[in-house]
């Protein structure tokens, strides 16, 4: 009987070391570590905003959530809330890009969705735009800031006084008055600022010289702040951004105009009251500069029938001259085309021998800018021809204006002509020229 007992005994030590084998030699495998095939099917929803969940439909996932990684676009790394063999579920973060999905495991060969993932902007989260430009030009009154135009690169913003709007003016340091002889302008320039060719497809960053406004309608103009960043342009003239200032009221002494001055001036509520914006560089933007001339003077040739010169500036911030003669000029894209704009629009009086003044002229002085309204009545010459990329416009165009002073916003002619011979088809005619060669072009 001991013998029987003893054999059990033995068998079934037999049987449990033979399953132990058994059962040790055969590792079950994890959906993880599975050979299946890595792919996506498919993705939902087709578009989301940042914080949305996805649900990413496919094969070969696996189980093990820390091995996943999921691409959006070019933002890459994103660990999913959940994983199972067949499904993942990843919140679209704040990184994420438009493009296609992508799933690795291990840190493995990225897989990508055959479809495009679209990141929708939240409708209600807080959105800043942000563009270059060159220039400022303001009027203030007793140190208060009354009017403004912000421009340069084809974007354009024109203020005035009022409470609709708060702005701020920050990272201003390293202010450099350059005053010339005229006591009521005075470039300045912020040598902070980036060294950018200004395109809104890649705005400039903001470590420079900013000025922010806030109050948008973000329903209308599909964001909430603008940022003007003030960039570097040393096209021309100019050989860095400026900011010129029509000073009416008491002026302070020179070197209080500095950077705590313009945080000063520039940190208010205000009223935005036209706001343009170039469309990306790879589009080609069509680029126009407007600037308010005193006038304007042409010389004809002997038979009066061409125009071989105009000339037309404003003492301080800009001049200009073009000639048929080609010796001096300088490049500026090509030939210059002129022509006269709205004369029909008004009448004619003659304040001077050979000058002549249309009655729909800008008036007001130097203390202003050109409004939109102003292209549809008020006379100007329009010239055309430029390369942005030299100029950094395509077209500009000259708003002679009247400041009450003896023949400001006259146009006329150095040759000697009567009063009969100046009729409007004459004037129309001279000032339209195709040929013309830009001898002198300095615009601050």
């Amino acid at each position: 009987m001991k013998l029987v007992l003893s054999l059990l005994s033995l068998l079934l030590f037999i049987v449990v070391i033979s399953c132990s084998k058994t059962s040790s030699s055969t590792e079950p495998t994890t959906p993880s570590q599975s050979n299946t095939a890595l792919t996506i099917a498919g993705f939902a929803p087709a578009s989301a905003t940042a914080g949305m969940e996805v649900t990413i439909n496919g094969t070969g996932f696996g189980t093990d959530i820390n091995a996943v990684a999921v691409t959006f676009g070019s933002a890459s790394g994103i660990k999913p809330k959940s994983v199972s063999a067949t499904q993942i579920v990843v919140i679209v973060p704040a990184s994420a890009k438009t493009g296609k999905i992508g799933v690795s495991i291990n840190n493995g060969t990225v897989v990508y969705s055959n479809d495009i993932f679209t990141l929708t902007e939240d409708p209600n989260a807080y959105t800043v735009k942000t563009v270059g430009i060159t220039r400022i030009r303001y009027v203030m009154t007793d140190n208060k800031l009354t009017l403004a135009e912000l421009f340069g690169g084809g974007n354009k913003v024109i203020i005035k006084a009022g409470n609709d709007y708060s702005m701020e003016f920050v990272n201003a340091k390293n202010t450099v008055p350059d005053v010339d002889q005229y006591p009521d302008a005075f470039p300045n320039a912020f040598y902070n600022s980036p060294n950018a060719v200004i395109d809104n497809a890649n705005p400039p960053d903001t470590n420079g010289v900013v000025i922010k406004l806030k109050g948008f309608k973000k329903s209308i103009t599909g964001y909430d702040q603008l940022n003007l960043v003030m960039c570097y342009d040393k096209k021309l003239s100019a050989d860095y951004n400026f900011i010129m200032i029509t000073h009416f009221g008491p002026l302070l002494d020179r070197p209080q105009y500095n950077d705590s001055f313009f945080r000063q001036l520039f940190s208010t509520k205000v009223n935005v009251t036209h706001v343009e914006l170039a469309p990306p560089q790879s589009l080609g933007p069509y680029i126009i500069r407007d600037m308010i001339v005193p006038g304007a003077v042409l010389i004809l040739d002997s038979t009066l029938d061409h125009t071989i010169r105009i000339d037309a500036s404003e003492i301080y911030y800009f001049q200009t001259r073009f000639n048929l003669d080609p010796r001096g000029k300088i490049d500026v894209g090509g030939q210059i085309k002129t022509e006269l704009v709205n004369a029909e629009k008004g009448t004619i009086s003659f304040p001077f021998p050979s000058f002549i003044k249309f009655s729909n002229i800008k008036k007001g002085g130097f203390g202003q800018i050109v409004e939109p309204a102003d292209t549809i009545d008020k006379v100007f010459i329009r010239m055309t021809g430029f390369s942005p990329a030299i100029c950094g416009f395509n077209q500009l165009r000259l708003f002679p204006t009247d400041d009450g002073s003896y023949g400001a916003g006259s146009m006329g002619y150095y040759n000697d002509l009567p009063a009969s011979i100046m009729t409007l088809p004459f004037i129309q005619r001279t000032y339209k020229t195709d040929n013309l060669n830009c001898i002198e072009l300095v615009i601050r």
